[in-house]
């Protein structure tokens, strides 16, 4: 257990010395952090991205994997003042950091 304490820290302060590597900057997100569309749309609604709605008509990330295919019900995904949100919660990509902790964290267990 001690050794594998020692190669986490080893590799955090290896981290920590890389240049750049401790300036964090906001995380924006964008249409590039969704696989699907309706993930993208969830958050979307959830948290009034605007950045995720380029042309402002309550659509978010138009240009992904399963907005063409809805159909008619493509209506009940539009954002609309004062309406529910749908429940599930969409969940960004990890960035490259957060994927090395996990994978850490799971080695440890």
């Amino acid at each position: 257990m001690e050794r594998k304490i020692g190669f986490v820290l080893a590799l955090l302060l290896l981290f920590l010395t890389i240049p750049g590597f401790h300036a964090v900057q906001a995380k924006e997100i964008g249409c590039y952090s969704f696989d699907r569309w309706e993930d993208a749309q969830r958050y979307y609604l959830q948290h009034s991205q605007n950045t995720l709605d380029a042309d402002r008509d309550g659509w978010a990330c138009e240009e992904l994997i399963g907005f063409q295919n809805l159909g008619a019900e493509k209506e009940k995904w539009r954002k609309k003042p004062g309406e529910p949100v749908p429940e599930k919660k969409a969940s960004p990509k990890r960035s490259w950091f957060e994927q090395i902790l996990y994978m850490i964290e799971s080695f440890l267990d």
